[in-house]
């Protein structure tokens, strides 16, 4: 189970440090429209959704 919690946090991480990177560009070359933030919300959202398979196979009580 920490497999997956410690890959969806990754996955949340990366896409959060794409975003601050955006926002605090000092140049202003980056365009918040034109981030694509949905790969590492996905990777996580999947990976929640395999640790939380795990969970309720497990009753809870292996997890």
């Amino acid at each position: 189970m920490v497999e997956p919690l410690d890959e969806a946090l990754d996955g949340y991480t990366k896409a959060s440090s794409e975003w601050n990177d955006c926002i605090y560009d000092s140049d202003f070359s980056c365009d918040v429209d034109d981030l694509d933030l949905s790969s590492g919300w996905l990777l996580a959202g999947a990976s929640l959704l395999s640790a939380e398979e795990f969970v309720d196979g497990a009753d809870g009580d292996a997890a």
